[in-house]
């Protein structure tokens, strides 16, 4: 990188993507202790942060190609975690899915230009449009986030195949939906 590209490293917005990954290494260093619910704190609050960078970067006029692939690939990676240390059967299935929305959706951002979210904002399929509205701040959207991080964390804590686990079901089956389309 030239000089003034090195500046992207010092934006808020990847401070706060170090912070979790910072969290979620920790997380799984204690769930190795086996420490289920310091694992779950710390997981939860990088994906709290997800919530955030974005907006920072927004805000503060400091969006760029390397904070989408970062946070991007921290999401992924955050996702791949959660559904190994699941235990759900179908596991590989769904991180193979969710890699390759995200080759799909990177894919898309280079080829076309724009953010893979403001292309999708554009497809004929109203699902994917009101998924996507609002830059994700809407209640399908938010409803499939949940549920997909919930469905994964009561499979974590041993809850699979009950009651628990089944009121996240269908949110994360939209969620995979659109996880699917993508691709």
């Amino acid at each position: 990188m030239k000089g003034s590209n090195w500046q992207v490293l010092r934006y808020p917005s990847t401070a706060i993507g170090m912070t979790r990954v910072g969290l979620l290494c920790f997380g799984i260093y204690w769930h190795a202790k086996d420490r289920p619910l310091a694992f779950v704190g710390l997981v939860t609050l990088s994906i709290l942060l997800d919530m955030v960078d974005g907006a920072v970067a927004r805000h503060r006029g400091q969006e760029s190609r390397f904070g989408e692939v970062f946070d991007f690939g921290i999401d992924l990676t955050t996702h791949s975690v959660l559904w190994i240390l699941s235990g759900f059967a179908f596991a590989p299935v769904m991180m193979a899915l969710e890699w390759g929305a995200g080759i799909s959706a990177f894919y898309l951002s280079v080829r076309w230009g724009d953010h893979w979210k403001a292309l999708l904002l554009q497809s004929p399929v109203q699902l994917l449009r009101r998924y996507f509205a609002n830059r994700q701040r809407n209640w399908i959207a938010v409803f499939a986030s949940i549920s997909h991080f919930g469905f994964r964390i009561t499979w974590y804590l041993g809850l699979g195949e009950t009651w628990q686990s089944d009121v996240f079901l269908p949110g994360t089956i939209l969620f995979e939906v659109v996880t699917a389309y993508i691709i």
